[in-house]
């Protein structure tokens, strides 16, 4: 909606849990959408694309900020669509879970998201390009940066890994031959039985 021209955007906090776990009512019934006249003009400056992202690489102004669990992060892990294991060159680790109060669905106070930025050094960078394996947990970090923090110039790269690694851009964290070998052995095994 923000990439179509609407300003005037809200998100639950918790989202749809915090919503049921909260009493409020929920219903199953389908609704039929209005149309609407809405004049959308493309707003996708808060985005990055593969080709802006290679333009970042090395630049010192530029923080790339990985939202992935830390076991993505040095590559022990991957999204099942990555060509392989690692994280964006020079890119620096922080999950978003971090942004979250005890583990739950619940964003920390406005208060307690400013001083993680500051702690973190996220507000250091000119530009703070987040990512992830597919957009979805990068979304939560530039959110609360950028829509919570009040952070200007934070993006979203919603390709993220699975393009990245596709398309053989410079990486970090790729395990050698063997440990990959060994990786794939034991995802193999913990998907098939």
């Amino acid at each position: 909606m923000k990439t179509a021209g609407l300003r005037q955007l809200a998100v639950v906090d918790g989202g749809f849990l915090a919503w049921k776990q909260a009493g409020l009512p929920i219903s199953t019934e389908v609704t039929k959408a209005s149309p609407s006249s809405y004049p959308a003009t493309i707003q996708a400056d808060w985005l990055a694309s593969t080709g802006d992202l290679e333009k970042q690489l090395n630049r010192s102004n530029t923080k790339l900020l990985d939202a992935r669990p830390e076991a993505f992060f040095i590559g022990e892990k991957w999204h099942v669509a990555a060509a392989k294991p690692g994280t964006i060159s020079g890119a620096d680790d922080f999950d978003n879970k971090q942004w979250f109060r005890s583990g739950g669905p619940l964003l920390e106070a406005p208060e307690q998201l400013q001083t993680l930025v500051q702690q973190n050094g996220l507000d250091q960078a000119a530009v703070t390009v987040s990512f992830c394996n597919t957009g979805h947990w990068a979304a939560t970090n530039w959110f609360v940066m950028s829509e919570v923090v009040g952070q200007k110039d934070v993006k979203l790269y919603p390709e993220s890994m699975v393009e990245w690694s596709a398309a053989g851009l410079p990486m970090d964290n790729v395990p050698g031959r063997l440990k990959w070998a060994w990786l794939n052995t034991k995802q193999w095994f913990t998907n098939t039985f």
